[in-house]
């Protein structure tokens, strides 16, 4: 993949991350505490389907990772060094402001985060230390399916896994759209019945598109777009097709214009940003009260965009170095 390219996915990256923060403190903030008046404004209102762009980030570049090496140490090892330290990082500093500001609605206790340090805790339904690691949650099934198909040696055959499985999808919430829900959540958990799942899919399939110039995967791309279009309880009828049309743009060599320094610099950050920025941030809008809520929402952003930095370079780098030190080390 190319330097230009690279910058790309950061943009990509970064403004997915900025549009999840931004939608946080000027609309979801406002839901959670209402008698902080209205909003300041509703142009980010839909800023939280940047964790869609996220997703759809992840199939292309996990798939980009695992195919140049596809063996399942080599890939929970690297997953668990990318996440968990800056994961552990960040629970922690969230959990100790929370605490000390008595942030309302955002209260853990020590044994539930305690919990929430093995990321597991959607699953045995703990409250999260900070709201956005939910998503962390769909990750980790993503996960298991490649580690699955690494250990049946199915990767070259993912295409055709997952236009299985599209399938069974779109038999199975059709049924479930018809019936009225009656299908439990679990069950969809067990059998990776999750309308995120999709997201992951399609940049899989891009993926194979830019990489291998597959013309078939491009319209498997747009199959699996229209059944999560059509079937999917959480996307959105204007954000979800721009999404989807933004990253086609990508594979396609048309965002070039988005190699820009700024964009690449949020990308860079943008993990240690999406975890950071939510319950620090509203504790800074939550204090004092309702004034200055303008230059409270400048404050977070501009505080949590620092913390990021700085989570970076002490936990997130030293931990893709080590990575990196790992990869070589196997070369020799």
């Amino acid at each position: 993949m190319s330097h230009n390219r690279l910058t790309e996915l950061d943009a990509l990256r970064g403004i997915a991350a900025f549009s999840v923060m931004v939608y946080h403190y000027t609309s979801r903030f406002y839901e959670l505490y209402p008698n902080y008046g209205e909003p300041l404004t509703n142009l980010f209102a839909k800023g939280g389907m940047g964790v869609d762009l996220f997703f759809i980030l992840s199939g292309f570049v996990i798939f980009m990772s695992v195919e140049k090496k596809p063996e399942v140490k080599a890939f929970v090892q690297g997953r668990f060094l990318r996440l968990y330290p800056t994961y552990w990082l960040c629970a922690v500093i969230t959990f100790i402001v929370v605490r000390l500001t008595m942030l309302p609605q955002r209260q853990l206790g020590n044994i539930e985060a305690l919990i929430n340090l093995t990321m597991f805790q959607e699953f045995i339904r703990i409250p999260h230390i900070d709201g956005v690691y939910w998503s962390l949650s769909i990750e980790l099934i993503f996960y298991a399916a490649i580690v699955l198909l690494l250990l049946f040696k199915q990767l070259a055959n993912i295409q055709k896994w997952i236009l299985v499985w599209v399938f069974c999808y779109t038999i199975l919430m059709g049924t479930n759209l018809v019936l009225g829900g009656v299908i439990p959540s679990g069950l969809k958990i067990l059998l990776f019945v999750l309308d995120y799942t999709l997201l992951f899919c399609i940049g899989i399939f891009l993926y194979h598109f830019w990489k291998h110039k597959d013309q078939k995967a491009l319209y498997y791309s747009f199959i699996t777009f229209l059944v999560y279009y059509g079937l999917s309880t959480v996307k959105d009828i204007w954000v979800s097709p721009l999404i989807y049309i933004v990253f086609v743009l990508f594979v396609w060599g048309k965002l070039g214009f988005l190699n820009q320094p700024v964009l690449k610099f949020l990308g860079v950050i943008s993990y240690a940003l999406y975890l950071i920025h939510q319950n620090i941030g509203y504790a800074i809008m939550y204090a004092g009260g309702q004034e200055n809520m303008l230059i409270k929402t400048l404050a977070s952003i501009i505080v949590s965009i620092i913390l990021a930095t700085l989570i970076h370079q002490f936990a997130e780098k030293p931990s893709i170095r080590y990575i990196q030190k790992i990869k070589n080390n196997a070369k020799s």
